[in-house]
């Protein structure tokens, strides 16, 4: 293999690595999503299902902004690359 590019912390220290950009995660949802559960100041968030992209190597810094509005989810979707081979 010549090359290979990977989201999120890569397992392989003994290859060379470089950072392609910088992340930026942002919580998002559809239109009819928000229509039927409202804003999230105005709501449950407990009561809202999350997909979580547990990779990410900057989630943790960004959390902490979202932590005041974002329940701690107990449920719901999580994305996880690690077991994806080709």
């Amino acid at each position: 293999m010549d090359l290979a590019i990977y989201y999120g912390a890569t397992r392989y220290p003994d290859l060379y690595q470089q950072r392609l950009m910088a992340e930026s995660l942002l919580p998002v949802c559809s239109p009819r999503y928000r229509q039927q559960y409202r804003p999230l100041s105005g709501g449950d968030p407990a009561a809202l299902v999350w997909i979580h992209a547990c990779e990410s190597t900057d989630v943790q810094d960004q959390f902490a902004e979202w932590r005041p509005v974002v329940p701690a989810q107990r449920t719901g979707v999580t994305f996880l690359t690690a077991g994806i081979t080709r």
